[in-house]
């Protein structure tokens, strides 16, 4: 299993905005920008490139990505 973490430059808010809506912050989410749903795509697109690797689970945030990787042989 990997964790990885993809940062922007500066951390700037390149890959989506923060939504809170009614002020509660358990409705929060982020509204992807075009550069985020790329990023998102490319992400879920590995295991057809590479069938070892599995995308477990993501996070996007407006400045990075978080993602677990399950490799399922060695490479």
């Amino acid at each position: 299993l990997y964790h990885i973490t993809l940062t922007i430059t500066d951390r700037q808010p390149l890959l989506g905005t923060l939504a809170i809506p009614n002020n509660d912050p358990t409705m929060a989410k982020v509204n992807r920008t075009t550069l985020g749903n790329a990023l998102v795509d490319c992400l879920l697109d590995i295991p057809s490139y590479y069938p070892e690797v599995q995308v477990l689970h993501f996070c996007l945030m407006p400045d990075h990505l978080h993602a677990v990787l399950y490799v399922r042989r060695t490479m």
